[in-house]
């Protein structure tokens, strides 16, 4: 049983939600999927725990051990949504008066932000900005 404190347990899906370097050189990708083991102590002596991932599509179809941060991974499916699904916007987003996304609009989903929104890194915005978005769940809708 993993700490509470972790917001996951041994089972559970994870994706990458950034590109994850490896000891052995190797790269998992950005939603990557993966399964959480368990927990291994930091090999930095921080304190803190990682957890031990086996990601899928690793080399050659194996599977491989990765120990990562909390932060570095996110349960694959939420609210509807999973990590690096592709999404659009179902309407123009402002913040104001400005204009960040108009309506159409494709991006990628990197996470949930709560739950009621859903945080999105899209192809393009109207801003110049090239941060992501925490948008409304009604605010984007699937390609598939």
């Amino acid at each position: 049983q993993l700490p509470a404190r972790l917001g996951l347990k041994a089972g559970d899906e994870v994706a990458a939600i950034r590109d994850l370097s490896t000891v052995v050189g190797k790269t998992i990708h950005f939603g990557t999927p993966g399964v959480v083991f368990g927990t291994v102590p930091d090999p930095v002596q921080t304190g803190e725990q990682r957890l031990d991932v086996r990601f899928e599509q690793f080399e050659e179809g194996r599977k491989a051990a990765v120990f990562v941060k909390v932060d570095e991974v996110h349960p694959r499916r939420f609210m509807g949504f999973e990590v690096a699904q592709r999404v659009r916007a179902t309407r123009d987003l402002r913040g104001g008066e400005v204009l960040f996304v108009k309506q159409g609009t494709t991006g990628t989903v990197v996470g949930a932000y709560s739950d009621t929104r859903v945080t999105v890194r899209f192809d393009s915005r109207e801003d110049g900005s090239m941060a992501n978005i925490n948008a409304m769940l009604d605010e984007v809708e699937t390609l598939d």
